[in-house]
């Protein structure tokens, strides 16, 4: 038999659920362009307005020339932006103009527009008024000029306070030398002095000069200009009443259609108890209630022997007990529990149920014939070692790998180490012996598959047991893998005795009429577990109990025409 894989949704399934629900996705996205509609009608008009700078490199006035001068570079305009942005500049707009707007909020609403290889920054402001956008516009526009001069303004006093202070030392340095000159008597010390006064007065007049130049390059660098000042617009610039309908007619769309993959989604979930025993074609046996850390992989709680009076546990009961009912009815010596994909509970209810028909009294051998991911086991705390695998390749015999537990009446083969092709394995020449064989070792076998879709094991497992036991976990899986894992089921020749709906949450079982199922078992009696023997924590060997002489033998879990006996004990220890 071929491996089967289950069948993803993907892309064209999404579109068949999108499409399917087309009118949820218009309707959606009619009411959301609706709304953002009447929210932009309702909405003042906003008017936007924006002046053109061009901003010039802020030379220093102390370097003659424009060439060579380290402050001639291009500005930056990003920073300039940020700049012109500032609480300083948003202040000075404020009083400028008289505003009650925060400088917080008009640094806030002015939008700053650079232009990074022209040195233009465009400068606008959005505003409830026409005039009133001009008008900020424009003053942030000067007032950023203004900071602009005034820091040539401080660089010039900063060029030239020395050389002002440098004219005045020399000034009265002159004006000694002109009153030796008045008092002195010799021609030849008069010359000099006065040639000394004129090379004073000349570098006073240099220095004078330098700062008149100083001052005509600081006003040919005002720092930037205005060149086109902000108008009052004529029209409003938003919010526009045809681009916020369809944006909302956009968003609507995408959430009417994750609308209509959620409903497709839910619609292809398997509804109820009632709906799962249509598809199974069999009742559905057990309700398992949802129980807290099931998610958690590394985990493996065993509820029916730690909570044994908590609703999980008592499901399990009844699930124990309408097998028991079948049993009752008819021969039923092997159960395959599968599901239809991973994750389930398919494992965990092997495992329990095992516990709970062994504490009844029934002779229960658990087998864990996942060979590729055994789980089933660990619920058991059995250590690693030879199981169906040796079984199966004849290395072993079922009564090498047979080992008791701590549950009274309760023993368990372990899967074994991993093929590298379980299902020719499965389906090998000593497979049909190993499961005819494993009847006569207990009442009855349960044995924990993998799940139908991914692999064919559980399909080879199914047609050599008596019936199957099919877990399903509504959040898991959906009708289709569902209805997959049924047919492939039956083609193989399995016949499904009953269904287990696994994992139910509180809504969910309030739906399913088991809303007050948790007050019944309430947390005092759960938080009392039965009195217990302390079992043992080794691996005990089972033994074949002695038979009465002449006493009749009993045929019990007789399944596909194979003989077995109820008095027939398991037998053998791990070795």
């Amino acid at each position: 038999m071929s491996e089967t894989t289950s069948r993803i949704l993907d892309l064209r399934d999404y579109w068949q659920m999108i499409r399917t629900r087309m009118w949820t996705v218009v309707a959606m996205a009619t009411i959301v362009a609706a709304i953002a509609g009447a929210y932009v009608a309702l909405r003042p008009p906003m008017y936007f307005s924006q002046a053109k700078v061009i901003v010039d490199p802020l030379v220093n006035p102390a370097i003659t020339g424009v060439a060579g001068n380290p402050t001639s570079l291009q500005p930056d305009m990003v920073i300039e932006g940020e700049i012109v942005r500032s609480i300083d500049i948003a202040t000075a707009v404020r009083d400028s103009l008289g505003l009650s707007t925060s400088p917080e909020q008009l640094a806030k609403t002015v939008r700053i527009e650079p232009v990074r290889d022209a040195a233009v920054m465009f400068i606008g402001y959005l505003a409830s008024e026409p005039e009133t956008a001009a008008t900020i516009a424009n003053s942030f526009a000067e007032e950023y000029l203004a900071a602009r001069r005034e820091q040539i303004l401080t660089s010039v006093d900063a060029a030239i306070t020395p050389l002002q202070d440098r004219i005045e030392e020399l000034s009265s340095t002159a004006g000694e030398i002109e009153r030796d000159i008045q008092a002195g008597d010799n021609p030849e010390e008069i010359g000099r002095l006065r040639a000394t006064l004129e090379g004073v007065q000349a570098e006073i007049n240099g220095l004078a000069t330098d700062i008149a130049e100083i001052r005509g390059n600081a006003t040919s660098s005002p720092g930037g200009r205005i060149v086109q000042f902000a108008a009052a617009p004529v029209k409003p610039s938003g919010p526009s009443l045809a681009l916020a309908s369809i944006l909302g007619f956009i968003v609507g769309s995408f959430i009417g259609a994750g609308l209509a993959v959620v409903f497709g989604l839910r619609a292809n979930q398997v509804g109820g108890r009632d709906e799962l025993a249509e598809f199974l074609g069999a009742p559905v046996m057990g309700v398992i209630p949802s129980v807290e850390g099931w998610a958690n992989r590394d985990k493996a709680e065993l509820v029916s022997r730690d909570e044994p009076g908590g609703p999980a546990a008592e499901a399990y009961r009844t699930l124990a007990t309408n097998l028991r009912f079948l049993r009752s009815q008819r021969a039923v010596g092997v159960v395959v529990v599968t599901s239809a994909l991973p994750s389930e509970g398919k494992s965990a209810t092997t495992a329990n149920l095992a516990v709970v028909l062994a504490e009844t009294g029934v002779r229960t051998l658990l087998v864990d014939a996942d060979l590729r991911r055994p789980r089933a086991e660990r619920f058991l705390g059995v250590p690693f070692g030879a199981g169906l695998h040796e079984v199966l390749a004849a290395t072993s015999t079922l009564d090498d790998v047979v080992l008791s537990t701590e549950v009274p009446n309760l023993s368990i083969i372990r899967s074994g180490p991993m093929p590298d092709d379980p299902v020719s394995l499965l389906a090998g020449p000593h497979a049909d012996s190993v499961f005819h064989d494993l009847r006569r070792l207990a009442d009855i076998v349960i044995c924990d598959a993998p799940p139908t879709l991914p692999v064919a094991d559980a399909s080879i497992l199914a047609e050599a047991a008596d019936v199957v036991l099919f877990v399903h976990d509504p959040a898991i899986s959906s009708r289709t893998a569902l209805e997959d894992a049924v047919r492939q089921l039956r083609t193989a020749g399995a016949e499904i005795a009953g269904g287990v709906y696994n994992n139910v949450t509180t809504l969910q079982r309030s739906s399913l009429g088991y809303a007050n199922y948790d007050q019944y078992y309430g947390p005092d009696e759960r938080s009392k577990p039965p009195h217990r023997p302390k079992p043992s924590s080794e691996v005990r060997t089972t033994r074949r109990p002695a038979t009465a002489p002449g006493a009749p033998v009993v045929p019990v879990g007789i399944g596909k025409g194979s003989p077995a006996t109820a008095e027939t004990p398991a037998k053998g220890a791990e070795r």
